[in-house]
């Protein structure tokens, strides 16, 4: 199937044929891995989330379990693999190895805010 120049009386146009294959891959080499994601409540995520291996705030997205996509986290926030959702850096375990000089800037800010609203 050619998923981008199909017409009608040519063959499928079901898009759905264009993506469902594990193997997709993106760019940087992810490919959504085989096997169900349960979830924190216990059920199968039917879009699960998978960790971006350099960067805390990225994360991969895997469409129906198949077609990858990426992820980022706003500002502020981290990807947290247990919840599986961006979250406050602090219930993240390990944020503060991968973003020291993040860690170091949060605290400095807060100090000054404190500085600046108590005087």
């Amino acid at each position: 199937t050619d998923c981008f120049n199909s017409k009608k009386g040519e063959g499928s146009l079901d898009r759905t044929d264009c993506f469902n294959s594990k193997k997709d891959l993106l760019d940087d080499g992810f490919s959504c891995p085989d096997g169900e994601v349960i979830g924190p409540t216990g059920r199968a995520l039917p879009h699960p989330t998978y960790p971006h291996p350099e960067d805390c705030q990225k994360f991969y997205i895997c469409r129906n379990g198949v077609m990858p996509q990426k992820g980022s986290c706003p500002g502020g926030l981290v990807y947290n693999e247990v919840s599986f959702k961006c979250d406050e850096p602090e219930n993240v375990v390990g944020w503060r190895q991968v973003y020291p000089l993040r860690h170091n800037l949060v605290q400095t800010l807060d100090y000054l805010n404190w500085v600046f609203v108590k005087t």
